[in-house]
């Protein structure tokens, strides 16, 4: 945003193609919004996680009547570095995983919620949080916890805090779970798809960009714990469903969200909007 400001008495006189690239972060009211509106007009495209961000950042109708000017581009991920078969998982009890910031947004307490049900068909059970609390939501942290104690499943939850080994902390999981009352698009998610663990999140933002309900992962509704729950025991109980559905959700990583796809699109994007702008001067 900053730098979309900055070039605006410029653009015009240097009649340079300005493109802005939206990634997290953007606010929702005040003076920002009214800037990003502004800038919207002002820029000559503009780069975005999902046709769903768009819309929550400027509003469904700004985004339909500025639609040429966006382009969705899902960042890719290093696949090299998020290998399944670098790690071999442990077997002796079932490991169901998250990794998020502990804040509202996320919601982790309506996954915190779904395992009593869980613990009822399958004993062996864990709830692994990786993830802390940013500043400003230390608070939410500790409500956590308070869930967890009153839920009466202290033995069964796991508060890692900061994973600094992501892909060995996903390679020992059975089932991911992603709660999020709303997201751009997840990068967890993806990092969960690539190393072969079977997803399960919420549908919101760009979510659905990535999981094919029933096919690369199940996608649920925000705030139901008992659609987590049923989810998790659907895996659980499934493993070869279970197992084709993570294959899938593989392929697509490697497909779609690689670091080598996004460079290639990325690169064939700015050749196109290269030889758009020398035509415009010939």
């Amino acid at each position: 945003m900053r730098a979309v400001l900055t070039l605006f008495p410029y653009l015009n006189l240097s009649r340079t193609p300005a493109i802005w690239n939206i990634g997290l972060g953007i606010e929702d009211d005040g003076i920002v919004k009214k800037l990003q509106w502004i800038s919207l007009r002002t820029v000559d495209h503009v780069f975005i996680e999902s046709k769903e961000q768009a819309k929550h950042v400027f509003g469904e109708n700004r985004f339909k009547h500025h639609k040429d000017k966006f382009t969705i581009f899902h960042k890719g991920i290093d696949t090299n570095k998020f290998d399944p078969t670098r790690f071999q998982p442990p077997n002796d009890i079932i490991r169901i995983g998250t990794a998020a910031s502990l804040t509202p947004r996320k919601g982790l307490r309506y996954l915190i919620e779904a395992l009593p049900a869980v613990l009822e068909r399958q004993r062996n059970v864990v709830l692994r949080i990786a993830g802390e609390a940013p500043d400003g939501h230390k608070a939410h942290k500790q409500e956590l916890r308070s869930k967890v104690h009153e839920l009466g499943i202290e033995e069964c939850v796991e508060f890692m805090g900061w994973v600094d080994d992501m892909p060995q902390f996903l390679s020992a999981l059975d089932v991911f779970v992603l709660p999020s009352l709303n997201e751009g698009i997840p990068g967890a998610v993806r990092e969960a798809m690539a190393m072969k663990v079977p997803v399960i999140a919420t549908n919101v933002g760009g979510t659905a960009d990535i999981v094919i309900d029933g096919e690369t992962g199940y996608l649920i509704p925000p705030k139901d714990s008992q659609a987590i729950a049923d989810r998790i025991i659907q895996i659980l109980s499934d493993e070869r469903t279970a197992q084709q559905m993570s294959e899938r959700g593989y392929k697509r990583i490697q497909d779609k969200f690689s670091l080598k796809a996004y460079v290639e699109d990325y690169e064939r994007f700015l050749s196109n909007i290269h030889s758009r702008y020398d035509d415009s001067l010939d």
